[in-house]
């Protein structure tokens, strides 16, 4: 099943049991935040590969005023 699909149905099983959240049991509430932790751990090592490579495609260009303090790059810095 692609993670997606697996994304959406399980977003549909959370909704669900939000609504009955009361009648669900131990186990089923423990299951249910297993696939949310498995489905969200696999969503966030794709995300990440997909930025690593975007950001090694197109690397950001650095420009001496983007750099200054005085340019607001760093907001917080003490002058």
């Amino acid at each position: 099943m692609q993670l997606h699909q697996r994304g959406v149905d399980l977003l549909m099983n959370v909704m669900e049991a939000v609504d009955q959240s009361d009648e669900l049991t131990p186990q089923e509430r423990r299951r249910l935040l297993q696939e949310v932790v498995e489905v969200m751990s696999q969503i966030l090592e794709r995300d990440a590969l997909i930025a690593l490579n975007s950001l090694r495609r197109y690397p950001p260009q650095a420009t001496s005023t983007s750099l200054s303090p005085s340019a607001g790059a760093f907001p917080y810095a003490s002058s």
